[in-house]
């Protein structure tokens, strides 16, 4: 089965209940190719995803925005497939 990818999307998992947002995020991240990216909305910047992402070698830019939650752009680096 082919999972879709998220390229380019935003994912909007602010509100899902925890541990929902890691599991969504790491999924969407492992359907990507290289090159491609995606960003998502977390209800607030989730270290142990930032930290999981960067152990399976994606790059992994968090922001936290105004009202606490956080912005996590996504990308698999060119040349690195799953």
């Amino acid at each position: 089965m082919t999972k879709h990818s998220p390229a380019g999307q935003t994912l909007d998992l602010r509100d899902l209940p925890a541990p929902e947002p890691l599991e969504a995020a790491l999924g969407a991240a492992e359907a990507l190719r290289g090159g491609e990216s995606f960003v998502a909305l977390t209800p607030r910047v989730p270290a142990l995803l930032l930290v999981r992402l960067r152990e399976r070698g994606f790059a992994v830019q968090a922001t936290e925005e105004a009202d606490g939650s956080g912005r996590i752009a996504v990308s698999r680096p060119s040349g690195v497939e799953r």
